[in-house]
């Protein structure tokens, strides 16, 4: 969980995170949730690329993460594939109530895997468990396609801010776990670094649009009242792509 009075100056790792799917499935909702600890009733499209940050404790150590929220418009996918070589994890969102963003779950899964770099970790997000008497997609769906793609599946409500916390820290916690087994991946192209906070100096939001210049296997039980989680883990191959850099900031994308 997170801990009160985190010092951001005691950072010593940055994670870099990127947020995929359909329009309105409520990406940027979760991420407000997460960060900012409420739930915002206007709603306002992405538009290309917006970043966030937040600061968390696992175990030891203070934890930077840098989480990018991709617009779901299929004219800013061009803008969308350059942030995923250098991430860290991606988490894709569905939303419970409508089955077509599930079905696209595939198609988004694949692109980060053609374009992330060889260690992403992928965390699947079924959202708005408020709207239970709409659902049109099971949890067991979902489950199966976790199981079958070895991600981590929970979900969650952005409204009522149920399990987000939990769900962006279970993520973080594995990225953490494998970093520290093996520290060779602490290194910018698997979207982990160690933080130089002299020289990093980031708003808590930042706008690229098209314009710019731009194995072992563990299973829990899902349940979203108990905030428990399908994690499922193993190698995976994936292609690489062009590094891009953000003249905006400091950190590289």
């Amino acid at each position: 969980m997170l801990q009160n009075n985190i010092d951001e100056n005691e950072a010593s790792l940055l994670f870099k995170f990127i947020l995929i799917g359909d329009v309105a499935v409520g990406k940027t909702s979760l991420l407000k949730q997460f960060v900012e600890k409420r739930f915002c009733d206007d709603y306002n499209m992405t538009i290309g690329v917006e970043f966030n940050i937040k600061y968390i404790q696992v175990n030891d150590h203070v934890i930077k993460l840098q989480m990018w929220d991709t617009s779901g418009q299929e004219n800013f996918k061009s803008v969308t594939r350059l942030y995923y070589r250098a991430a860290a994890g991606a988490i894709m969102v569905f939303d419970i109530t409508r089955r077509e963003t599930f079905e696209n779950i595939r198609n988004w899964h694949r692109e980060a895997l053609d374009n992330g770099n060889s260690r992403m970790k992928f965390l699947l997000i079924g959202n708005k468990t408020d709207l239970q008497n709409q659902r049109e997609v099971e949890s067991y769906e979902a489950v199966q396609y976790a199981k079958e793609n070895e991600c981590l599946y929970t979900e969650c409500s952005a409204l009522q801010g149920s399990n987000v916390e939990n769900a962006f820290m279970e993520l973080a916690h594995q990225i953490y776990q494998m970093a520290m087994e093996d520290p060779n991946l602490v290194n910018e192209q698997y979207g982990i670094k160690h933080v130089n906070n002299a020289n990093c100096s980031m708003s808590t939001s930042k706008i690229v649009n098209q314009n710019g210049q731009y194995k072992k296997q563990l299973q829990k039980i899902n349940n979203p009242n108990t905030e428990e989680f399908i994690e499922y883990y193993g190698d995976q191959n994936q292609s690489n792509q062009k590094k891009a850099q953000c003249n905006n900031c400091c950190a590289d994308i």
